[in-house]
């Protein structure tokens, strides 16, 4: 779903769930759980799409042994999965329809499965249609369509927004951030309010525009997490032939938002000062990228996708909150020359 490789989206999500506090960075059992909730929702979908009746085994006899369907294999995989501290973790989100399948019906599985010492094939049989019955129903239909809705919706239009910008710039300087705020702040004030978060949101927008006159674009999403609280992934876009240094540009917005718009109870983390290491895993999707050069800028739309897909998986969905997801409008498109080549000339601004 809207990603060419899973591997590449919970590899972004994992980084994201880790804990930074003045450039270390904590990693605790939750770091694994991006991995955990795809893994299960992979799982039940092959069982929800795997081909065979009532009268078909799950399981095949070859030489004596009983060679087991690989949507067994998959499910068995999870389940050692820690979904009481999954949802325990992203309490305030909505997760995933097959996700919620799985931790209701899963008992059920593991007594057939677990807990025998040899395969009972009519059990397993009849719990996977007992499931494949479920995710077939009108209700889960709608409830999955309805779930992904949003996440296709911002999908799209993430797509739209940065053709459109490279539909009017040759290049971009691409800057992308992580805001927080301090784990000496969160543990003096207990649960940040959202409202607080939204209004500091709103004063960093005002305040690098005002900073940046060359900001041509953002996409923010705010997310939740156990360990961080309320934090944002802010993603900034400025015209390449004015701005050009984007680590330094990513460290005066960080230092924009802990110093001024959050009086110091704020933190930062600058993407593009570990570019090497994105670069590495990922492919360069922030700093300097042509509208010519495919490769980064397929890297830049990966990047930007994880902020829609996520949404699938794991919604923030507490009352309150209100937007969790934004972006800015396109600039107005400049007059072209009839015939000029549009050139990504050399950067002459900061």
């Amino acid at each position: 779903m809207m990603f060419d490789s899973d591997e590449d989206f919970v590899a972004r999500w994992r980084d994201r769930a880790l804990d930074v506090n003045d450039g270390a960075i904590y990693i605790g059992p939750s770091f694994e759980y991006p991995r955990d909730i795809s893994k299960i929702d992979r799982a039940m979908r092959a069982i929800a799409n795997a081909r065979w009746s009532a009268n078909t085994d799950v399981t095949r006899p070859e030489t004596c042994h009983k060679s087991v369907n690989s949507a067994v294999r998959a499910i068995q995989s999870c389940t050692n999965i820690d979904c009481q501290g999954i949802r325990d973790f992203y309490g305030g989100h909505k997760l995933s329809p097959y996700f919620e399948i799985w931790v209701e019906e899963r008992t059920g599985f593991q007594t057939m499965v677990i807990t025998e010492r040899s395969w009972n094939s009519i059990g397993m049989n009849e719990w996977f249609l007992k499931i494949r019955k479920l995710v077939k129903s009108s209700d889960f239909t709608k409830a999955l369509y309805n779930h992904e809705r949003g996440a296709r919706k911002n999908a799209l239009s993430l797509t739209e927004y940065i053709d459109g910008l490279y539909g009017i710039y040759a290049r971009l300087c691409v800057v992308r951030l992580d805001l927080s705020y301090s784990r000496a702040h969160r543990d003096s004030v207990g649960p940040l309010n959202p409202s607080r978060v939204k209004e500091d949101l709103t004063s960093f927008l005002r305040s690098a525009k005002s900073e940046f006159p060359a900001l041509v674009g953002y996409i923010w999403k705010m997310e939740y997490g156990q360990s961080k609280s309320y934090h944002i992934h802010f993603m900034a876009f400025f015209d390449g032939h004015k701005v050009c240094k984007d680590v330094v540009v990513g460290n005066v917005l960080g230092d924009l938002w802990r110093d001024f718009v959050t009086g110091g109870d704020g933190g930062y983390w600058n993407c593009n000062a570990k570019k090497t290491y994105y670069e590495r895993i990922y492919g360069v999707g922030v700093g300097m990228i042509a509208h010519d050069n495919i490769e980064r800028r397929a890297s830049l739309l990966r990047a930007a996708m994880y902020l829609a897909k996520v949404d699938y998986y794991v919604r923030l969905n507490e009352k309150g909150v209100g937007r969790i997801f934004g972006k800015g409008q396109l600039p107005e498109r400049r007059a072209n020359k009839v015939g000029r080549k549009r050139k990504a000339g050399p950067c002459d601004g900061f």
